[in-house]
């Protein structure tokens, strides 16, 4: 049986991510129910390539990340293939929509769920640590915050999209310092407005939105499907992304209310999640908390060794030269890292602490009896040096 490995429920979705969601949504429409199950382990480590969506045909086989799955899937079930009946032109917008979605999709997300501090706190975070297990649930969600901000970071937006009291420029560079910021805000004579802020803010954030749905409305018009025909692979990704957009109650709901002025994606997203989300096959979760916790704190060290991490991340980037404020994010995420290292080591010893302390578990040893021991030996030694002297002043009297 067919094993598909996803990030868990959350949001009101059967997934929190839109990968995972995209492959659920075309294992239904391709895949028998009793060929598959869904397992909500949350845990990448389980995979080889250490992501997820993740497809395990046998204890030894993987099929990791969406594009990878669909692949394997065509091959299993090649009659049922979504994508063999479209013409090579279809074919081409099925892939080109398939890129869009994905790279543009992931942004607006990244932003909503993750960099708005006010999603984040309330709903997203919440939401992880009712998946993970501890101390993953901790270290885990921020860790996903970080990898967010990096990705939109072009965007121009600062570590948070949210307007605080204290005035915020949303062009901040990440990792900017107090002091940086002061002497930056006090070399601008311009005064700076809460309201205006976060006005600025939220056109901004409606324009994306409009910029993004555009193209897609216009292509689906009044069809069931993005091309016009038969539900392709292609609407299985927009469904992830879009149900991400509509479903989970924000603070911040600049996504929802995006999605909600164009009625047609709207209505087209509200029915495809009732038509491929209902009665899903789900498994038995194999989370491995173990084994991942293993994997994080191992992955985590290497990466903040001064010169084995820095090679690893090198090889990594597209671009090796890391400019200052990067530079700067980056020695911010190692003291948090370090940080939580130093939490869970003294939640550790603190509760052997109290094991020992409170009976639970006795450690007995023998140091009376030994401490005995060492005492005759010490007195029979003496006595063996009374005994010499007293030897040596007979013969000295003779």
């Amino acid at each position: 049986m067919l094993e598909l490995h996803i990030w868990g429920p959350g949001f009101g979705l059967p997934s929190i991510d839109p990968q995972c969601l995209a492959a659920i949504a075309y294992m239904i429409l391709t895949v028998p129910k009793e060929d598959w199950k869904i397992v909500p382990s949350s845990n990448p480590q389980l995979a080889p390539s250490q992501s997820l969506p993740a497809l395990r045909t046998s204890s030894t086989l993987w099929s990791c990340g969406l594009p990878n799955i669909i692949s394997h899937l065509r091959q299993l079930y090649p009659s049922s293939d979504l994508d063999s009946f479209l013409p090579p032109r279809d074919a081409a917008l099925n892939t080109a929509f398939t890129s869009y979605i994905t790279s543009r999709g992931q942004e607006l997300l990244d932003l909503s769920l993750y960099v708005s501090h006010k999603n984040f706190s309330s709903v997203t975070r919440p939401v992880f640590s009712s998946l993970l297990g501890w101390p993953v649930c901790y270290y885990h969600p921020l860790s996903a915050r970080n990898a967010a901000r990096e990705r939109v970071r072009h965007l121009g937006f600062s570590s948070s999209i949210d307007i605080t009291k204290k005035a915020e420029d949303v062009m901040a560079p990440l990792g900017e310092t107090p002091g940086e910021r002061a002497a930056r805000e006090a070399a601008d004579p311009k005064p700076r407005n809460n309201a205006l802020g976060e006005l600025a803010v939220g056109i901004k954030l409606s324009a994306m939105m409009n910029d993004f749905l555009g193209p897609l409305e216009k292509q689906l018009g009044e069809h069931r499907s993005l091309l016009g025909g038969q539900t392709a692979s292609v609407d299985c990704v927009m469904l992830g992304y879009l149900a991400l957009m509509l479903v989970p109650e924000m603070p911040k709901a600049w996504a929802k209310e995006g999605l909600d002025r164009h009625p047609n994606l709207k209505a087209w997203t509200e029915e495809f999640i009732g038509r491929v989300f209902a009665d899903l096959p789900m498994g038995e979760v194999e989370r491995g908390d173990v084994a991942w916790l293993g994997g994080v704190v191992y992955r985590n060290f290497i990466d903040n060794l001064p010169v084995i991490g820095k090679k690893e991340k090198v090889k990594n980037e597209e671009d090796p030269m890391l400019d200052a404020s990067r530079k700067r994010a980056e020695a911010l995420q190692r003291k948090e890292w370090w940080k939580s290292v130093l939490f869970i080591t003294g939640g550790v010893v603190g509760m052997i602490t109290y094991i020992a302390w409170s009976g639970i578990i006795r450690i007995q040893t023998g140091g009376e009896e030994g401490g005995e021991e060492e005492e005759g030996e010490e007195g029979e030694a003496e006595g063996e040096e009374v005994e010499e002297i007293e030897v040596d002043d007979d013969e000295h009297d003779e």
